[in-house]
């Protein structure tokens, strides 16, 4: 019998709002894992401002998204959980259709190998005290139908992007990281792993909980 091949997870790449040198490096990690992997989860915030309409999509991301293309093409199934800056609801479709990408809402409950998983990217989680609050108010309003519908008709794609990108704080991340400042204090991990400690104490038939954020 021939060695089994991993399952990879992969989160919060944010592409875009990091060094470009990332995305080579993400670039040479898709071609790993279409010859070496059995799947790929993608658990959100692959990109740091994710937008498509029906006819367009962010031009710095079009190899990237090639490269999702070759994985799928080579037999390879992509799974895709949307994140607090790529939700699928500003562009899911485009992975989908064009893509191959299997969209899954959270929470998801996905088979990685041996392991049953309970997926979240975790931006719906309650984080009170978090710091996180300014965009849990702008949540509800990104994902809205009718900001989806402006969004396609009304508003110029340009503009969205570009209001979107300044509420990021990767750029500000990165830059820490560049004067060795580490990224700073995580006051979303405890929320985190209180839910999915929770999680696991009710759900009996999963074995791990994969979250991002």
């Amino acid at each position: 019998m021939g060695e089994s091949k991993p399952f990879v997870v992969v989160s919060d790449v944010h592409l875009g709002g990091v060094p470009r040198e990332v995305e080579r490096q993400f670039r040479a990690f898709l071609r790993y894992v279409a010859g070496s992997a059995s799947g790929l989860l993608i658990n959100g915030d692959l990109f740091d401002v994710w937008l498509a309409t029906r006819h367009f999509v962010v031009r710095h991301h079009v190899r990237v998204l090639a490269a999702i293309a070759d994985v799928v093409d080579a037999g390879v199934p992509v799974y895709f959980v949307g994140g607090n800056h790529d939700a699928l609801e500003l562009g899911g479709a485009a992975l989908r259709d064009d893509l191959g990408v299997t969209l899954l809402d959270e929470p998801a409950h996905v088979r990685l190998g041996a392991w049953s998983a309970l997926v979240i990217h975790g931006d719906g989680v309650p984080l009170r005290g978090s710091g996180y609050p300014t965009y849990r108010k702008r949540h509800p309003v990104l994902r809205s139908r009718a900001f989806r519908w402006a969004a396609q008709r009304v508003f110029h794609v340009d503009r969205i992007y570009d209001r979107v990108a300044a509420w990021s704080g990767t750029r500000e991340f990165v830059e820490r990281h560049r004067r060795g400042e580490g990224s700073g204090p995580k006051p979303a991990a405890a929320p985190l792993e209180s839910w999915a400690r929770d999680a696991l104490a009710a759900e009996h038939d999963v074995d791990i909980v994969l979250a991002g954020h």
